[in-house]
């Protein structure tokens, strides 16, 4: 069962401080698709031809299509992003604070938009530039050691809001040669963003003591800048391990061929 609370009215935006985050598998397949009559149509039509304003092209056909891609492509064996459901992570494991999570949420890719692409596309580079207005991420948690200077030891639920985000989203990749036919190969990720503001909700900190558990979280929002510079990797190896696979996935069975059009 869900434990999210999902924020329907965000701030408007004025940018904060900076987390790392992946998405993407949701930002390589807005604007390029697959020419295979097996897959959807709305992904056949959404190709982009490669020598042809090819990133005004995939910031538009990115736009139509991004909540659909965000509900899964069961032809290629991609899962629902909407939302995004992961069983466990390890997300601190410092010698100051260790913190797991599991049955996580995250809730709010489908409404990203895109505002900007840069790419090099047989060079196999790609950047995306997007916003969201909210992003919540949830679960349940098993935390103990200290955050700054208080003393954490709890079980329990927990929430995680990203208010207006602005991500920068980079794919680096290889081209290599198989059964004749080009394939793109992940080199590596990378991603800024940043954020008006973030709030966290941990439940039962500290056991039966409510009054204790809301004064740290209280804590814990007023120092939000702080703790993302500081813990904010564990929610990139969150995402980026998840979706890299499914990335990782899918330019392996499609050839470069039918991601684009090609003269």
């Amino acid at each position: 069962m869900s434990v999210c609370k999902v924020l329907e009215n965000p701030l408007n935006i004025s940018i904060g401080d900076k987390m790392h985050k992946r998405i993407t598998l949701l930002l390589l397949l807005c604007g390029f698709s697959v020419n295979s009559k097996e897959f959807p149509e709305y992904i056949k039509n959404a190709r982009c031809h490669i020598d042809k304003d090819f990133e005004k092209c995939m910031k538009a056909n990115g736009n139509k299509i991004i909540r659909q891609v965000a509900e899964g492509i069961p032809e290629l064996n991609l899962p629902s992003m909407n939302p995004l459901k992961l069983s466990f992570v390890q997300m601190i494991n410092t010698q100051q604070l260790q913190v797991n999570i599991s049955n996580i949420e995250v809730h709010g890719l489908s409404d990203m938009k895109i505002f900007d692409v840069k790419a090099e596309p047989l060079k196999g580079m790609f950047q995306v530039f997007l916003t969201d207005e909210n992003v919540t991420i949830c679960g349940q948690y098993r935390a103990h050691g200290r955050v700054l200077v208080l003393p954490v030891d709890g079980d329990g639920n927990f929430s995680m809001y990203l208010k207006n985000g602005v991500y920068n989203e980079t794919v680096l990749s290889r081209i290599v040669k198989r059964n004749g036919d080009d394939y793109l190969k992940r080199i590596d990720t990378l991603l800024q963003a940043h954020f008006e503001k973030v709030e966290f909700n941990f439940q039962n900190l500290f056991g039966d003591n409510k009054q204790l558990g809301d004064q740290v979280n209280t804590f814990l929002n007023e120092n939000w800048e702080i703790l993302l510079n500081d813990y904010g990797p564990g929610i990139e190896r969150m995402l980026r391990n998840y979706l890299g696979k499914h990335y990782d996935s899918l330019v392996d069975q499609v050839p470069m061929k039918d991601f684009f059009l090609i003269d």
